[in-house]
């Protein structure tokens, strides 16, 4: 980890001013997919920095119209992958992870049943937009630090809505994420035409004594954010390889001083040698 300064410490994550609100704050995200509406019920005292993150980003159309990517019914399906235009919104969404939430416990750990919402991530403090709805009781979910119930979605809407989203692609044969953060729906369309999709969301927030129409949260973005390999998100180039958004710079000047380098070294022992040869071949 790279170190910050106090005045870096300040702004380094101007998106999670919303902390200091009241935690009895809940949401509801109502949504039409292409199976049905259903509901999405949000805690903010399960996890704070993640209610927030994932209610602009609900506010803002960020899901609207994407797909439901990864659809593998009793373990989980995972949707984040969005076809905005808007550049903004993106940068907000995949370069800005957010920190990790503390499990809460009340007394014991929210547990993974059917139902619970949580951010897929990639290792710590790495959530960014990926989310998921768990479709049972499955007991490796909640153990990594990224994965905090953020919400859940009732029964009645589990069965109706849920549980019929198309998952005959599975896990080995669907979508690969790199091809769908570069060609956007026109991949899925063509060679996934049976995937589910969102098709639009209206979001409620709810105060502690259950007044709604609270006041939307604009985006706030991180322009001073600094990337290292814990934080780094990925993309993936037309060859699969991964892209590191926000390093691509520096990982450019790096390879340039390594070649230079592996370069004179190579002249350097090349001239040492011919000067040297007859004293090294110089048979005693």
């Amino acid at each position: 980890m790279s170190e910050s300064s106090d005045d870096e410490e300040e702004t380094s994550y101007t998106h999670e001013d919303d902390r200091e609100n009241n935690n009895d704050e809940k949401a509801k995200v109502t949504c039409d997919t292409t199976k049905g509406k259903f509901t999405m019920h949000f805690i903010r005292e399960w996890s704070p920095i993640g209610y927030d993150r994932a209610l602009k980003l609900f506010e803002n159309g960020f899901y609207d119209n994407t797909h439901f990517f990864r659809c593998i019914h009793g373990f989980l399906v995972q949707f984040g992958i969005s076809y905005t235009k808007d550049d903004e919104l993106k940068n907000y969404a995949y370069n800005n992870p957010i920190k990790d939430d503390p499990h809460l416990y009340n007394p014991q750990p929210i547990k993974f049943t059917e139902g619970i919402i949580s951010f897929a991530g990639n290792g710590r403090n790495s959530r960014t937009s990926h989310l998921f709805i768990a479709y049972d009781a499955i007991p490796s979910l909640g153990r990594e630090l990224w994965e905090t119930p953020i919400g859940y979605v009732g029964k009645e809407d589990m069965d109706n809505v849920i549980w019929k989203l198309y998952d005959g692609y599975g896990d080995e044969n669907g979508p690969e994420q790199w091809k769908l953060m570069n060609n956007g729906k026109s991949y899925v369309d063509q060679e996934f035409p049976l995937l589910d999709s969102f098709l639009e969301c209206k979001v409620t927030r709810y105060d502690g004594n259950g007044n709604g129409n609270l006041d939307r949260r604009e985006l706030l973005e991180d322009k001073t954010r600094k990337f290292d390999n814990e934080w780094n998100y990925m993309h993936y180039g037309a060859d699969g390889e991964p892209i590191v958004i926000g390093a691509k710079e520096s990982n450019h000047h790096l390879d340039i001083n390594v070649v230079l380098i592996l370069f004179f070294g190579f002249i350097s022992g090349s001239v040492l040698l011919i000067k040297n040869r007859n004293k090294i071949w110089k048979k005693e």
